[in-house]
């Protein structure tokens, strides 16, 4: 029972495993940065759209119709390469889209 602690204890703090907990700690620090800024420029851009400044709305408006526009432009973009590729596997493989 002791060595497999002692095993384990090792396994989980040589310099291989260290660098891995670096990068789950520098994934989780920049998911929660990049989640807080989202917001943050959510609710900016909220605000200039509903604002009675017509300069500040103007831009607000151009701000969320280039934010929610995105995704559609990637769709567009992706989905017929996607596509095409399931296509030419499909003759490939008889497991593809059988």
């Amino acid at each position: 029972m002791t060595d497999d602690i002692a095993y384990w204890f090792s396994y989980l703090t040589n310099g291989k495993h260290l660098t891995r907990y670096a990068s789950f700690q520098f994934t989780i620090f920049a998911a929660t940065a990049g989640g807080t800024l989202a917001v943050v420029f959510g609710l900016i851009g909220a605000t200039l759209k509903n604002s009675r400044f017509f300069p500040l709305r103007l831009i607000g408006t151009i701000y969320s119709s280039i934010v929610r526009g995105v995704p559609d432009v990637l769709f567009f973009l992706f989905f017929p390469l996607a596509f095409e590729q399931a296509v030419r596997m499909a003759g490939r493989h008889p497991c593809v889209l059988a």
